[in-house]
């Protein structure tokens, strides 16, 4: 586990995005940690928590206007099953010439995303990409054990984010 920029959040329009499909085992990560996400009452009024699902350039549409966002999804980066990083888009080139090691199954709708709202200028000023690298992509339901310790890993990150502890 690699954990970057524990930050304390004040007076921020924030959204949490989670990514995935739940029918495809670990690619469901980003819907598990956003459920797990709602079931605590107590997170500040200005954060937005929404299953994003599979989106593409929606994603786009549903950042405008926060000051800060964090996209739960599973990536191809080279790590263990259920290992995960939270990475500033600024570290993440969506550029087509450059490799990059973050390939999100969702990637193309991600990059293109991301890329369209750079051109516009209207991306929240922070962005974090929570990548978890998944263990099973097979047509079922429910995460791998891996990637469901990620998921609690994750949801107790982004809460202490926000409670500032």
């Amino acid at each position: 586990m690699k954990k970057e920029g524990n930050v304390h959040i004040t007076n921020e329009k924030i959204i949490i995005l989670g990514l995935g499909n739940p029918l495809r085992r670990d690619d469901g990560i980003g819907v598990a940690v956003v459920e797990a996400l709602k079931e605590y009452h107590a997170l500040p009024e200005d954060i937005t928590i929404i299953d994003a699902g599979t989106s593409n350039v929606d994603l786009l549409l549903l950042m405008q206007g926060y000051q800060r966002a964090y996209i739960i999804d599973a990536a191809e980066f080279g790590g263990d099953p259920g290992e995960w990083r939270c990475i500033p888009i600024q570290d993440i080139s969506f550029d087509m010439e450059v490799q990059t090691r973050y390939e999100s199954y969702h990637h193309a709708n991600l990059k293109d995303a991301i890329s369209l709202g750079q051109a516009l200028g209207i991306l929240p000023k922070q962005i974090f990409i929570y990548a978890v690298q998944p263990q099973d992509l097979q047509i079922s339901i429910g995460l791998s054990e891996p990637t469901s310790v990620a998921a609690q890993e994750i949801t107790e990150d982004l809460l202490h984010r926000f409670r500032g502890d």
